[in-house]
């Protein structure tokens, strides 16, 4: 076989046409995909009626769920095999959960430099 033998050619221009049809489909397949999950997820007038405010895992495949819908909120048991309505709370017969002031920047970072500190004293000793 020579350099520019009529073999090697052919196998170069079906490699070069495997190539430029991959250049096509993959655009395609992303395309596809990303029309599919819009479609999916349709709201009405561009808002969310329904979210997950809050998951509470009670083992390795059982979980309860808080749906927010709309004004009420739904407690859901989902296992593997179903999905169960256990309570339905309306938004406001929810207790108010306690307002925790969040930590001041600085008393964090003065905390993280007290530990870095007492640790690498602990090393030099």
């Amino acid at each position: 076989m020579t350099a520019g033998s009529p073999d090697q050619v052919s196998l170069l221009w079906e490699a070069a046409k495997v190539f430029l049809i991959l250049l096509l489909i993959i655009p395609l397949i992303y395309l596809a995909t990303r029309f599919y999950a819009r479609k999916g997820a349709r709201t009405i007038d561009g808002k969310r009626r329904m979210s997950v405010a809050e998951v509470y895992s009670l083992g390795p495949r059982q979980k309860l769920v808080l749906l927010e819908v709309g004004e009420r909120f739904l407690l859901l048991g989902v296992t593997d095999g179903a999905i169960n309505l256990l309570l339905e709370i309306h938004q406001q017969d929810l207790p108010a959960l306690p307002v925790e002031e969040p930590p001041e920047f600085a008393a964090k970072l003065r905390q993280a430099w007290s530990r870095i500190k007492d640790s690498r004293e602990e090393k030099d000793d």
